[in-house]
């Protein structure tokens, strides 16, 4: 074998014998390395997201209890009781009439996460319900401002529930409202405050009352005045009623001036002396208002003075 011949064979030799060295480092040392700390790395997650849930577990603990501790009872049957007589009490207050309250058979509400409960040791939170949601409703007839009261009273209150709806319809031409309040209250079976909550006092008055009623009728316009005297007759003194009618089922008296002002009247008002007792239909079906002064009464029709004849 010559001297170059033998130089290869070295070289190839050497060459072979790195790569098993570089192969059996790899595969006995290296890759079982890095599969370790593959499974390290996993782990360490896995740790750091049961630390952060165990942060974050405190005040998920205290948000429940807050939410708990408002609640109405810790039953279905205390709920239902304390939801009747709670929505009896707001329609109590808000001087509604024909109140009818009812409730319906209770929701059960499952954990969102109830697929991932799959062992049997876990069995216990698949099947404990998150929640429970018990449906209410009460319906009630009163005037626009009662019923909004109501309403709002209900929508006001603190302990854990939802409005699903709101019904409103007109009865009395108007003068009256029907109104049905649809609702849902939250209890956690089991979980509840320890003794009765004190609830807030009913509002006594709300800003949408403010509102126009949509039931009410349009107010007819006004009748027009009988001609006036001649220029040679003397216009009468005083007021003079210028429109009788309803307004929302209260009865008012529209008056003007021989100057021009105008004034509105409701039964019991008086003016110089002379009262507003009584608006009545006539025979002929039209609006006669009668007024009253140092015990004398009579009657006014549209475009007459209120001057006692």
């Amino acid at each position: 074998m010559t001297r170059r011949t033998t130089i290869v064979v070295y070289a190839v030799g050497a060459v072979v014998l790195i790569g098993v060295l570089w192969w059996a480092t790899w595969a006995w040392v290296q890759s079982p390395a890095a599969s370790v700390q593959v499974r390290i790395d996993r782990a360490k997650a896995s740790l750091d997201g049961r630390r952060r849930d165990l942060d974050r577990s405190e005040g998920i603990a205290d948000g429940i209890e807050a939410i708990t501790s408002r609640t109405l009872g810790s039953t279905v049957e205390a709920m239902d009781l304390a939801l009747r007589s709670r929505l009896g009490e707001l329609a109590e207050a808000a001087g509604v009439q024909d109140v009818r309250v009812g409730t319906s058979a209770p929701i059960v509400e499952a954990s969102p996460g109830k697929r991932e409960f799959k062992s049997r040791s876990l069995r216990a939170l698949r099947d404990e319900p998150d929640f429970v949601l018990v449906p209410a409703s009460i319906t009630a007839n009163g005037t626009w401002s009662q019923v909004g009261l109501l309403v709002e009273s209900i929508q006001a209150e603190s302990w854990p529930h939802r409005v699903t709806r709101i019904r409103l319809a007109g009865r009395n031409e108007g003068a009256k409202v029907e109104a049905t309040v649809q609702l849902s209250a939250l209890f956690v079976p089991g979980v509840g405050p320890a003794e009765a909550i004190e609830l807030a006092s009913p509002l006594s008055a709300v800003a949408s009352l403010n509102l126009p009623n949509p039931f009410a009728m349009p107010l007819p316009p006004p009748r027009p005045a009988p001609p006036g005297p001649g220029p040679t007759t003397k216009p009468p003194p005083g007021w003079r009623v210028v429109h009788i009618g309803q307004v929302q089922g209260e009865g008012e008296v529209l008056l003007q001036s021989r100057k021009g002002k105008r004034r509105r009247m409701v039964i019991g008002d008086a003016l110089n002396g002379i009262t507003l007792v009584s608006i009545e239909p006539d025979p002929d079906g039209i609006d006669i208002a009668t007024f009253a002064q140092a015990g004398l009464e009579w009657a006014v029709g549209a475009g007459e003075a209120i001057q006692r004849p």
